[in-house]
């Protein structure tokens, strides 16, 4: 049963905030299962059963986020989120392209809505309901409007797809949408009524659900189950419709009906399942393992392989011959496709043997020199090489030659010489490192002295407060472990400004906690000054605001803070 989340469940998200790393979330995962997820399951749990009783012909099934970001997709950032979802859908088979309703909560509070965020090609479909019934759309936005809890949000197209008068004029234009409310935590999210909020959110989100799900109906489901005909693996079918919507995102050409769009998107449909097959088929092994990256040396490998076949100038053959007498010659055909009475099978040598429509060369000689320049994913189980050869490759050799003269230059090396010059200056920035790190430490120590010297007597607590200007969020904490270690009785609140960033900083000392100073505390009660939040364990604790102006008001009221709470 669902109590409410308790005010650890923030202090565990702006942990994560502050200390975005698998050793601290290691160090703290008993505390992230016991305020966030054990209780973010019991409310999964209870929607789920009221989803299933209330409205059972929606056929919803539920999804709970990892605290894992997606390794692929990290862009700079550390290896977690610092807030966690679950998500209620008819189309679990794919989740990414479906319209949800979903709760979420993390470091800035709690929340939830109705969205849908990759509509596609289903977009169109949901313009053509707008257009045919804008007085459907137009009741829900002026109910929308009427109201102050939920709002409307999402990207609008570069490009306008049409003109359809306020406020229908708001969903035609829009790349993807979200409908929903935010709250930081409060009286509400630490009880049982929660659940009734989110009930009564996603009753009066309905109708928006209803006219999202009807859209993705008309492509989504029945492309999907025709790549999953095709691919024979859910996975890889999820990628090749995730494939086919970007292309009619990017680079579909103006329909002349619905029937034209129809068949558009089947026939990319089906080239991408073909490019899958032809891809993996290549390749001696199994789909599945496949989907391991190439190692450098399988791709030295296999680009010796293709050199050699071009080095021994195999005639390439094309012959156009009766079906039954090509599959007896042993060529390959792919996707279990319905071939004609003839067909045309190209021969390379005693390597390949295949049915094909394509060009290609008479001799393999002709390929010229051939260079291997990347290998990526492209689908669950599939993955892509990419090759230069002629004069393709001729220009990049010519390139990574400037490149790794270049290099030798700026090491003052030769190209032989690089390879020990660069471990050799690696070793020495690393050494550099080590020193930065000691003559950090010891002016931090002679810092702390400083600060101590300065420190207010209240009741018996050292009090410190500073500000710094240009210090990161590790260093600031560098710094507080030095105070808190000097003296037991230390209070001490730092902060620091990096352009309009401000980042905070509280420890104390165990005497200081034994008598009910909390660094947690302490930073709840100053960092809303600052326009921010934050918490975090006893003895130390981070937040943040964005109103760097008002960092002097914030640490001026730790005194008093502490002179109202400090125990005798």
């Amino acid at each position: 049963m669902f109590t409410g989340y308790t005010d650890q469940t923030g202090d565990v998200f702006w942990g994560i905030r502050f200390n975005n790393d698998r050793a601290w979330f290691a160090e703290h995962k008993q505390e992230f299962q016991d305020a966030v997820m054990t209780p973010t399951k019991a409310l999964a749990g209870e929607l789920y059963d009221w989803f299933q009783e209330t409205y059972p012909n929606l056929h919803l099934n539920v999804h709970i986020s990892r605290i894992y970001r997606d390794a692929r997709r990290l862009f700079g950032r550390g290896p977690l989120n610092d807030h966690i979802w679950f998500s209620f859908q008819n189309a679990i088979e794919n989740r990414g392209e479906a319209p949800c309703f979903w709760f979420q909560v993390g470091a800035d509070g709690y929340g939830c809505g109705a969205g849908w965020w990759m509509p596609a090609a289903s977009g169109v479909q949901l313009r053509r309901i707008l257009d045919n019934d804008p007085k459907r759309a137009e009741k829900l936005l002026r109910q929308l409007d009427a109201q102050q809890e939920y709002t409307l949000s999402g990207p609008a197209y570069a490009r306008p797809k049409g003109h359809a008068g306020e406020p229908v004029g708001r969903l035609y234009n829009m790349r993807s949408f979200s409908i929903e409310s935010m709250h930081p935590f409060d009286e509400r999210s630490s009880g049982p009524e929660l659940t009734d909020w989110v009930k009564a959110g996603f009753q009066f989100l309905l109708p928006f659900y209803q006219l999202f799900e009807q859209a993705y109906r008309t492509y989504g489901p029945s492309l999907y189950r025709f790549c999953l005909i095709q691919m024979k693996n859910p996975a890889d079918a999820e990628d090749i419709l995730q494939e086919v919507f970007c292309k009619r995102l990017y680079r579909a050409p103006v329909f002349a009906s619905p029937d034209h769009e129809r068949r558009w998107l089947f026939r990319v449909a089906l080239n991408q399942c073909r490019d899958a097959w032809k891809r993996s088929s290549r390749s001696e092994l199994p789909l599945e393992a496949a989907s391991a990256a190439v190692t450098p040396e399988e791709l030295v490998e296999i680009g010796n392989q293709v050199s050699e076949m071009v080095l021994r100038g195999e005639p390439v053959e094309t012959m156009v011959l009766p079906i039954a007498e090509a599959q007896k010659l042993g060529a390959t055909a792919l996707f279990g496709e319905k071939y004609g009475e003839t067909v045309r099978v190209v021969k390379m040598g005693e390597d390949s043997l295949a049915f094909c429509g394509g060009t290609h060369l008479d001799n393999t000689a002709k390929v010229g020199p051939f260079r291997i320049t990347s290998e990526s994913s492209v689908a669950s189980g599939v993955r892509r090489i990419e090759a230069v050869t002629g004069e393709a490759f001729l220009n990049l050799v010519d390139e990574m030659n400037m490149r790794l003269v270049k290099a030798a230059e700026l090491l003052k090396t030769t190209p032989m010489e690089l390879i020990n010059k660069a471990q050799s200056s690696m070793n020495e920035i690393r050494e550099l490192h080590q020193t930065i790190e000691r003559m950090k430490d010891k002016l931090f120590a002679g810092d702390v002295d400083s600060l101590m010297f300065s420190a207010k007597d209240v009741n018996g607590l050292k009090v410190v407060t500073a500000s710094r200007e240009n210090t990161d969020a590790n260093d600031l904490r560098k710094l507080g472990d030095f105070l808190r270690d000097k003296n037991p009785n230390t209070v001490a609140a730092l902060g620091a400004v990096n352009g309009e960033k401000v980042t905070l900083l509280a420890v104390c000392g165990k005497n200081a906690v034994a008598r009910g100073i909390k660094a947690g505390d302490i930073i709840k009660n100053i960092a809303p000054i600052v326009g921010g939040k934050g918490g975090g364990k006893p003895d130390s604790a981070m937040g943040g605001g964005t109103n760097a102006l008002k960092l002097d008001d914030a640490l001026a009221a730790v005194d008093d803070y502490v002179a109202a709470n400090v125990k005798d």
